[in-house]
C-alpha cells in the first residue's frame, strides 16, 4: 500500500473513531445536564483515544530504519498502554467519589508530560545514540580497511629488486609504517584522503615490478603527502 494510500486509511479510521465516540455521548445522554463526573469521564475517552493515536500519525519508522527502531516501538506503546490503564482507573476512581476530578486530571497531566519525554527519549535520542555508534563504527572500519591495504601493499613493496627499487622501497615502507599511526577521525574530508591514500596504495600493488620508476616516484611523493596530511587531523 502506497503512503498516501495509508494516511487516508489511518484518517478514515481515526475520523470513524471520533464518530463512535460522540455517537456513544448522545445515545448515552442523561435525560439532564452531564454532571462533571460524566464530563471528566468523556474527555478521559476523548484523550485516550488521541493517545492512542498519536504513534500511528506520528510515526519515524521507515523500511530502512525498522531495526533500529524496534527497541522505541516497545517503549513507546509501553508508555501509552500504561497511560491508557491508569486513565481508565482515574475514571473509576473520580465515579466511586474516591478522589476530586481536579486531582484525576492533574494526575492525567503529569502523565501526559511523563509520557511525552519518555517516548521523546526513546524515538529521538534514543536513535542520535544508535547513530553515533554507528557512525563510529564506520569510522574505525574505515580505518582499519586503510591499515590492511597499507599491510599488504607493504608486502608487493618488500618483493621489489632492492638494486633497482632501493629508495622506492625504504620511502614506501617509512610511508606505510606511518599509516598505522592514523587514529580514527570524524571529518569527512579524512574520509576522502583515505579513499586517496587507498587508491594510490592499490596502484603500487596491482603494478608491482612492472610499475616505472617515475611512476613510483609520483605515487610515493603523492602518499607521503596525503599521509602527513592525514596524521595531521584531530577530532
Amino acid at each position: 500500500m502506497k503512503k498516501k494510500e495509508l494516511n487516508l486509511l489511518k484518517t478514515v479510521i481515526f475520523i470513524f473513531g471520533i464518530c463512535i465516540i460522540g455517537a456513544a455521548i448522545i445515545i448515552f445522554k442523561p435525560a439532564e445536564n452531564y454532571t462533571e463526573r460524566q464530563i471528566f469521564m468523556w474527555v478521559s475517552i476523548f484523550v485516550m483515544y488521541l493517545v492512542f493515536f498519536c504513534p500511528l500519525f506520528f510515526n519515524f519508522i521507515t523500511e530502512r530504519n525498522i531495526d533500529s527502531k524496534a527497541p522505541p516501538i516497545v517503549v513507546v506503546w509501553s508508555c501509552i498502554l500504561i497511560f491508557e490503564a491508569v486513565s481508565l482507573i482515574l475514571i473509576i476512581l473520580v465515579y466511586a467519589a474516591v478522589i476530586q476530578i481536579k486531582i484525576a486530571a492533574l494526575i492525567d497531566l503529569v502523565l501526559i508530560f511523563i509520557i511525552s519525554v519518555n517516548i521523546y527519549f526513546a524515538y529521538f535520542a534514543g536513535s542520535k545514540i544508535v547513530s553515533v555508534a554507528e557512525s563510529q563504527a564506520k569510522i574505525l572500519s574505515d580505518v582499519k580497511k586503510l591499515k590492511e591495504k597499507a599491510s599488504f601493499a607493504e608486502i608487493k613493496v618488500r618483493a621489489l629488486d632492492d638494486s633497482l627499487y632501493y629508495e622506492e622501497k625504504k620511502q614506501i615502507l617509512k610511508i606505510t609504517d606511518d599509516i598505522k599511526y592514523i587514529s580514527p577521525v570524524n571529518i569527512q574530508e579524512a574520509a576522502d584522503i583515505e579513499s586517496e591514500i587507498m587508491e594510490r596504495l592499490s596502484k603500487i600493488s596491482i603494478s608491482g615490478s612492472d610499475i616505472q620508476q617515475k611512476n613510483l616516484r609520483t605515487l610515493i611523493e603523492e602518499l607521503d603527502y596525503l599521509v602527513r596530511q592525514r596524521k595531521s587531523m584531530r577530532n
